[in-house]
This record gives C-alpha cells, sequence and structure tokens, in this order.
C-alpha cells in the first residue's frame, strides 16, 4: 500500500474518495478522472475512504487502475495510511475503551445478524450482514451489555460496529489536521450510508447521481455539491465545480 508517495505535505487540494460505486461503475469516466488527477498530483493529493479492507483497497486499485493513493482510510475509517506514523497516531486516537471479544459476544444472539466473511472484518470493526429492522436490536444488546461503540449501517443490508471515535468522517478530520490541510481543501465523495459521515464531516463533499436513497438528508449542506454524472463523472463534476481540476 502507498500512502507515502508524495514529495511533500501539505498539497493545495485533497481528494478523500469513496471507491465502490463512487469511482467505479464508469471505465471510461474513471480513466479520465485518474488522468486529470495525474496530470495535477503537485496540487492535488489522491486519497480513499472504503469499507473495505487495506489489502482489499489495494486490490481495488489494482483491478480498477486507480491511481495509487497518497492517503488509504480503511475499513469504514478504521485503518489509515499515509506518510510515516499517521496510521500509528490514529490507531492510537480510536482505539482507547475499544473491546473487540467484547462486542462479538454482545451480538452473538441478535437475530438478523449474519457475521461477514474474515476479508470483511478488522481489528476495529466487526461487521455483518444485516437488514435495518436488527440496528435498534443490535443498539440495545450492546447497551445492555455496556459495551461502547457505534454502529454504522449502509447500503439497507451491511453493519458495522465499530469504535466510537472512529469513522470515515473523523478519519478524514484527523488526516487533514495532521497533514496541515485545511478542510476548506479538502473534497470527499461518496454514495451511500457509510458515507454519510464523511460527507458531512466540513469539508467540501460531492454526492454522485446514483447515491443511495439514504444520503438524502445529507443534500442539504451548504458544502454538498449533488452531481448530475454517476459514478466517476459525477466526482470529476463535482471537482470541476469546486474549481480543483
Amino acid at each position: 500500500m502507498p500512502a507515502n508517495r508524495r514529495a511533500s505535505w501539505p498539497p493545495g487540494w485533497l481528494l478523500i474518495s469513496d471507491i465502490d460505486g463512487t469511482l467505479t461503475g464508469d471505465d471510461a469516466a474513471l480513466e479520465l478522472l485518474m488522468r486529470r488527477l495525474a496530470a495535477r498530483h503537485a496540487e492535488v493529493a489522491f486519497g480513499v475512504a472504503s469499507g473495505r479492507s487495506p489489502a482489499l483497497v489495494q486490490a481495488a486499485v489494482d483491478r480498477y487502475g486507480l491511481n495509487e493513493p497518497d492517503l488509504v482510510i480503511a475499513s469504514v475509517g478504521t485503518e489509515m495510511m499515509g506518510p510515516a506514523g499517521l496510521g500509528e497516531r490514529y490507531r492510537d486516537r480510536i482505539g482507547a475503551g475499544w473491546d473487540r471479544a467484547a462486542v462479538v459476544s454482545a451480538l452473538a444472539a441478535v437475530p438478523g445478524l449474519e457475521p461477514q466473511a474474515p476479508p470483511g472484518q478488522g481489528p476495529f470493526k466487526v461487521s455483518y450482514h444485516a437488514p435495518r429492522e436488527a440496528l435498534p436490536l443490535a443498539r440495545a444488546a450492546l447497551a445492555d451489555a455496556g459495551v461502547a461503540a457505534k454502529l454504522v449501517h449502509s447500503g439497507g443490508a451491511f453493519l458495522d460496529v465499530i469504535p466510537t471515535r472512529a469513522s470515515k468522517g473523523a478519519a478524514v478530520r484527523f488526516a487533514a489536521a495532521a497533514l496541515g490541510v485545511p478542510l476548506t481543501r479538502v473534497v470527499v465523495a461518496g454514495d451511500t450510508g457509510n458515507d454519510a459521515d464523511m460527507l458531512t464531516c466540513g469539508a467540501r463533499a460531492i454526492v454522485v447521481a446514483n447515491h443511495d436513497p439514504e444520503l438524502e438528508p445529507v443534500l442539504a449542506g451548504a458544502d454538498v455539491y449533488r452531481a448530475r454524472g454517476r459514478h466517476a463523472a459525477g466526482v470529476l463534476e463535482g471537482l470541476e465545480a469546486f474549481g480543483v481540476l
């Protein structure tokens, strides 16, 4: 994994985009976006924020021909790779009070929760296939067990249980501050519910046209660009609207 390919920080702009459905879905538009970003790499750093594990992020970079990211936020904002020491500092921040074994135990008997396969799990993330109806049951089970955790439901079918201090948005804010990039010079892009926190973290935001209905409340934000284009075409449209490319 990259995450240390820039000669210097901070850049003039930092783009942090979700991968699946936001960047992917239109190969031609994605290729064009990657070419445009590569041409401006000295001024615009490229980062990704994904629900995927670090290994699966790298698999997506290879499969879809993404530019090698300067910053990787993985596992729904619970893992980070970037310039030296950034990931370690972030782990120290979110790890306080996190007890993964206690989360698994508390949720073991909740109906409707089906653990995801090992590639979908992480040291700071317990993930399930789960209908929306299971969300209040999971929240109640954690409360009854006295376990502190944050629940992130997305796509109508996926539940991630993560540390209370973690999220894609928290990771974006942490990285921006650590790298010396003002949030006004950070652009984030997404399409599903697990991007909502990132899209409302104070950065400039792009919501692509193929977004899930659960992101409709996000679109009222003052710094949110509602793209007409889908997938990477919408990301490029938003970057142009914000004057980044």
